[in-house]
């Protein structure tokens, strides 16, 4: 089987490097493209995953409606000359627009509802959409949904095991307690419109939790000078490892704060409107806390973090991420079984 992956983000790269490894190993063939974002090449060459750049996207609205005829037409050639038997992404307009176009079954996975702009140009082109059971959004006879949170895919003990000497590599000691802040950069499609972090409080974050453990920050955009020294310095294939040691993670990011919980650390997820699985993982787990970006609520999930930092329960966190992987099916298998025994109808 011939199969083509578009990836957009770092954890794309994550989430399909295993699949990828064990489809090859049943003598299946890929394709793959790939957005110059963040780390995004940087993970594929580490895991030495051939692929295509198709560029870096737009950040404006205009922008990504040129961005839109011009990756289509870039992914049009490479799917035309590559001929796939099925397609693959984590929610790719142009990858299931083309898939449409040439008659390719398309499969999507997703678990970001509030994606609206990109949900439109996507959903009505594609066979498949595979979805976490959380998922608020209803595709009706196109969606399966999957028991698992969507990390598990490369954060499940199968594939993933903890650095212990991560400490060393942050210069801190074993004993040392330490955070992870996560700034994202509010650029996205799903982010257009919403109200992030204000650098105000980013600064009162560092400084209010740098007094109960040590603080990493980790950043898609410039942060406040203040702040420039507590910038996390490793090579970004060892974040996981990172998190994993962590006693708390608090920040923005919802796919951080998915794999924090799978790690064993307790987040702190700042977002207008939050996702279905992280206000999942708080409501049956309470293992990460949701909070919108008002003053009110942004000063009450401070408050949180410092429960949480003085309260050092990080052995009842791990106990819950273990309940969590127990009770989850290997995603990456699944994905396996799907694509080699898809069926359209």
């Amino acid at each position: 089987m011939k199969i083509f992956i578009d990836i957009d983000h770092p954890a794309q790269v994550h989430f399909f490097r295993n699949f990828i490894k064990i489809m090859k190993e049943h003598v299946h063939e890929f394709c793959i493209t790939a957005r110059d974002k963040e780390f995004v090449f940087y993970l594929l060459n580490y895991f030495q995953i051939p692929f295509i750049a198709r560029g870096k996207g737009a950040e404006t609205l205009i922008g990504k409606a040129l961005y839109l005829f011009k990756a289509n037409f870039l992914i049009f050639r490479i799917v035309k000359r590559y001929k796939p038997d099925i397609t693959i992404s984590f929610g790719s307009p142009y990858l299931s627009q083309v898939a449409w176009l040439m008659n390719i079954p398309d499969i999507v996975v997703n678990d970001n509802e509030s994606n609206k702009l990109f949900n439109t140009f996507t959903y009505p082109f594609t066979s498949k959409v595979l979805t976490p059971c959380s998922f608020r959004n209803d595709f009706k006879n196109k969606q399966v949904r999957f028991n698992a949170h969507w990390p598990i895919a490369y954060l499940h003990p199968k594939y993933f095991t903890s650095d212990e000497y991560v400490h060393k590599l942050l210069g801190i000691s074993r004993e040392d307690k330490y955070v992870i802040v996560r700034w994202v950069s509010r650029k996205t499609t799903h982010d257009i419109g919403k109200k992030g972090v204000p650098d105000s409080f980013k600064i009162k974050v560092i400084k209010a939790l740098s007094q109960y453990a040590k603080v990493f920050v980790s950043s898609e955009i410039f942060v406040p000078a203040e702040i420039e020294s507590y910038k996390i310095n490793i090579p970004p294939y060892k974040m996981h490892d990172v998190m994993h040691s962590a006693h708390l993670l608090f920040g923005e990011s919802a796919t951080m704060s998915a794999e924090a919980a799978l790690l064993g650390t307790p987040s702190i997820y700042c977002d207008p409107d939050g996702r279905g699985f992280t206000k999942e993982l708080e409501k049956k787990y309470n293992i990460v806390f949701n909070f919108k970006t008002t003053k009110e609520q942004l000063d009450a999930a401070l408050q949180k973090g410092i429960e949480i930092l003085s309260a050092n329960n990080k052995n009842e966190y791990l106990d819950k991420s273990d309940f969590i992987i127990k009770n989850s099916i290997d995603l990456t298998e699944f994905l396996v079984d799907f694509i080699e025994n898809y069926n359209s109808e």
